[in-house]
């Protein structure tokens, strides 16, 4: 399912784009036919990555889903994940940063950080970010270093602070596959925090809150340090149905909306902020 302010799972093939650091961006040379690709193979050997203490409270496990629990009912965001990957080979420090492609309905040629829709198979959502990671860009991570924040939107809406796990919350598996956020009272109450934003009653009755789940949405962003080659490089893929085109950007150029040539117009100010975020991790560390 394609998110309105970012991009749902990658699907990698033969045709997928490579390039390593040395390049700084990369762009096609021409636009490429639209075309089904296949889901990209599992990563072998599996993804293997430490975690900060500083993660812990945010690695938001997720309830599974029961035929009996109301809870997938009441969710009232989805939830969406983001990595900032970060880059320290060279001086100054870089993030990657990616273009949607022209075939996106929503938000085409718009700047993201690599990311998408959270599963439930995952488990919790730092397993979902670093997932969605290896499936947009083939990289793995080596280790996830905190979370840089959270923020939610609904529709085509502007995107708004939130915070990452409020008192009362559980993060819930939806039918489908997906993962919402849920908060009740009544015999379903408790999990992640304590109270704030009751969204359904003892009977599992939903809120006119709760109704707009479908359509909204909540990110997580991590900051992360992936795997790099003997020699330093980073070895980025990008599916060209998906993205056209990325970057290593510095913090000066995020501030700026500028890399060089190429202009950098972010799916969300939020975005823009978490990736200014990012950089004040990296120099807080």
């Amino acid at each position: 399912m394609r998110l309105p302010h970012l991009r749902p799972t990658l699907r990698f093939s033969s045709s997928s784009i490579t390039t390593t650091t040395p390049h700084r961006y990369f762009s096609p040379t021409s636009t490429p036919l639209k075309s089904k690709m296949p889901p990209p193979p599992p990563p072998s050997p599996p993804l293997s990555y430490t975690t900060s203490p500083a993660v812990n409270p945010y690695l938001v496990r997720y309830h599974p889903l029961s035929p009996t629990s109301t809870l997938h009912a009441s969710s009232t965001h989805r939830l969406a994940v983001g990595a900032a990957v970060l880059n320290t080979s060279s001086a100054p420090p870089r993030l990657l940063v990616l273009q949607r492609s022209a075939f996106e309905k929503a938000l085409p040629h718009r700047w993201e950080t690599p990311g998408g829709a959270a599963e439930a198979a995952d488990g919790n959502l730092v397993a979902s970010a670093a997932r969605e990671l290896w499936e947009e860009t083939g990289l793995r991570a080596k280790r996830v270093r905190g979370l840089v924040g959270s923020y939610q939107w609904s529709g085509f809406g502007p995107s708004v602070d939130a915070p990452p796990v409020a008192p009362g919350e559980q993060a819930v598996a939806l039918p489908g596959g997906g993962v919402g956020i849920a908060s009740v009272v009544g015999e379903e109450e408790g999990g992640a925090g304590g109270g704030g934003g009751v969204q359904t009653d003892g009977a599992g009755t939903r809120s006119p809150e709760s109704a707009k789940g479908r359509d909204a949405w909540r990110k997580f962003t991590y900051l992360v340090e992936v795997e790099a080659a003997g020699d330093g490089e980073i070895e980025v893929k990008i599916d060209p149905e998906e993205h056209e085109n990325y970057v290593w950007a510095t913090e000066e150029e995020v501030e700026a909306g500028r890399a060089g040539h190429v202009a950098l117009e972010w799916t969300s100010e939020h975005q823009k902020m978490h990736l200014l975020k990012a950089f004040e991790m990296t120099r807080n560390k």
